[in-house]
């Protein structure tokens, strides 16, 4: 189980697959982690219960505290934007291709500020590594929220091996 549980905020861009980090990280920190998705990042600080709050941060208007943990979740722009499409535009009355232009400039900014930006307590996940070494990924984050012990069988994820 966790020892210390740090808050974190898990910044996301859509269709990054946070909810199946979500997932894995339910199965480690069962009893300790308290999730929120609401999107605010005033909601961990009105709700001191509150561990780990899942934000997109779209708009950027978010400000990097030096002090906060932060997950980043991304994944391979072209299969993200893809999926956002697919999911939010349900009349397809707006054309791929302005989705496409629009999306990705958006993204190429999102990037540039969660991923290439320079701050500290961080850890990066992208949606590739947590599909291809689901285990080790999970275990990578589950590490940097707190203090787990590894030594009971994850349904989730399976045996760990140490």
């Amino acid at each position: 189980m966790v020892n210390n549980l740090n808050k974190t905020i898990l910044v996301a861009f859509p269709q990054s697959g946070a909810d199946l980090l979500v997932r894995g990280l339910h199965s480690i920190l069962t009893g300790q982690l308290v999730y929120s998705d609401v999107g605010s990042e005033q909601t961990m600080s009105n709700c001191p219960f509150v561990n780990l709050q899942k934000i997109h941060d779209i708009d950027l208007k978010m400000e990097i505290d030096p002090n906060q943990r932060y997950i980043v979740q991304f994944r391979e722009p072209e299969a993200t934007l893809r999926s956002w499409y697919r999911h939010t535009i349900k009349n397809k009355e707006t054309p791929w291709e302005d989705f496409y232009d629009e999306r990705l400039r958006l993204y190429d900014q999102w990037k540039r500020k969660w991923v290439e930006g320079d701050f500290n307590h961080r850890i990066l996940v992208t949606y590739e590594g947590l599909i291809h070494n689901k285990v080790k990924t999970v275990k990578a984050v589950a590490d940097f929220i707190g203090e787990v012990d590894y030594s009971h069988r994850i349904p989730y994820l399976g045996a760990w091996s140490t």
